[in-house]
């Protein structure tokens, strides 16, 4: 959360905020994104986040998720927009 208030707090009012993630979603196959969240749940303490997890803590730091973007990989690019 820190460091996406600090990038709100440094941003104009008509920048974009651009975050490559894994999203763990309903699936009814594995994905290389849920053997990462199991992984991180184990060694880390740690875990993916879900689009409404990304939605809520972005809100909690003055963004709007605004689009999600796939990509050629396992990543998506999650675009938001200062509220």
């Amino acid at each position: 959360m820190r460091i996406l208030k600090n990038c709100r707090e440094a941003m104009k009012h008509d920048g974009r905020l651009l975050i490559m993630e894994g999203l763990v979603g309903p699936s009814d196959t594995l994905t290389m994104t849920d053997v990462v969240d199991l992984a991180m749940l184990a060694n880390l303490s740690g875990r993916e986040r879900t689009e409404s997890e990304f939605a809520t803590m972005l809100e909690s730091a003055a963004f709007r998720l605004e689009r999600i973007l796939p990509t050629n990989g396992t990543l998506f690019i999650l675009e938001a927009v200062p509220k």
